[in-house]
């Protein structure tokens, strides 16, 4: 599959002169973070889940984003809670201390650990 993220580019290009007074450098992956929770807001549908009777299909009310972290005990997925509350340096700087922390094994409580990532019931 090809993906033409030119405007993904172009917008973290725009930003780069704003670098140094936000005191951080956002990479692709806190952009992302920040379109999809900002989506999520805009079209609240799409943040859905299965109910646990397997019927009925649930809108969340609160934007959850869980960014990957491959580390030497397999993969963990740290979650952003609140990521629609978030400015764009907070979710990177949040993503960064708990991929860090996922590295050295920290993580308590926020992050699932999966080899296939799934939603438990009460999961969000």
């Amino acid at each position: 599959m090809d993906v033409d993220a030119t405007e993904l580019v172009a917008l973290r290009e725009r930003l780069k002169p704003k670098w140094p007074r936000m005191g951080f450098a956002p990479a692709y992956n806190d952009i992302l973070a920040k379109i999809v929770a900002t989506a999520l807001v805009k079209f609240p549908y799409m943040n859905a889940r299965l109910a646990s009777d397997g019927e009925a299909i649930e809108v969340l009310g609160q934007v959850h984003i869980g960014q990957a972290v491959d580390t030497e005990r397999g993969l963990l997925v740290p979650v952003i809670r609140d990521a629609n509350l978030k400015s764009l340096r907070q979710l990177g700087m949040e993503f960064r201390a708990q991929a860090d922390r996922a590295a050295k094994a920290l993580l308590v409580g926020g992050a699932k650990r999966r080899h296939v990532h799934h939603h438990e019931p009460g999961d969000v």
